[in-house]
C-alpha cells in the first residue's frame, strides 16, 4: 500500500486515463455521461483543517450497476488511486459515498484528484482516495482494513 501522507500530486492526462470498474472501463467522456449529483459535504483532515464545499459525482452504488457488477458475491469495493493506495468501502454505504469529478461547478484540480476522487461524507480525509483508477469487488469484509492507514 502506497502512504498517503507521501503521494505526490498526480499529473493525469485526461485523455489517456481509464476506470476499471468491475469487468468494464470507462474513459472520463464514459464517466461524464453516467449520473452525476451536486452535493455539499465537508473534507475533515487529519491535519486538523476541514472545509464544506459543493462536489458533483456519481453515486459508487451508481456506478457499479453502470459497470453491470451484479450485487452478490461481495462484501466491499476497493478504490484504488494510481499512486497504490486504497481503501475499502462496505457495500451498505456505497450510496452515500461518491466518486467525483468536480468541485464547486468546476473541474477537479490536480491537487484535489483530477480527474477523479473518492468523497465519502462523514469519514476523515484519508477515505477520500485521490487519481482513482479502479473500483473492484472484493469479498473482504470491510473491517479488514486499519482504521487508519499504515505507512
Amino acid at each position: 500500500m502506497t502512504s498517503w501522507l507521501d503521494d505526490s500530486i498526480q499529473h493525469i492526462d485526461p485523455a489517456q486515463w481509464t476506470l476499471r470498474v468491475g469487468p468494464t472501463t470507462f474513459d472520463l467522456t464514459a464517466l461524464h455521461d453516467l449520473p452525476h449529483e451536486r452535493f455539499t459535504a465537508v473534507l475533515d483532515c487529519t491535519s486538523g483543517w476541514y472545509t464544506e464545499q459543493q462536489w458533483d459525482g456519481v453515486r459508487l452504488s451508481v456506478l457499479l450497476a453502470a459497470a453491470g457488477v451484479p450485487r452478490n458475491g461481495w462484501r466491499t469495493v476497493e478504490a484504488r488511486s494510481a499512486t497504490g493506495y486504497s481503501r475499502w468501502f462496505g457495500a451498505a454505504t456505497l450510496t452515500n459515498v461518491w466518486l467525483v469529478t468536480g468541485i464547486a461547478g468546476r473541474p477537479l484540480s490536480y491537487g484535489h484528484g483530477f480527474p477523479a476522487r473518492i468523497v465519502a461524507p462523514g469519514r476523515r480525509g484519508f477515505w477520500w482516495v485521490k487519481w482513482v483508477t479502479s473500483i473492484q469487488p472484493s469479498a473482504r469484509p470491510p473491517w479488514a482494513q486499519p482504521v487508519f492507514p499504515l505507512t
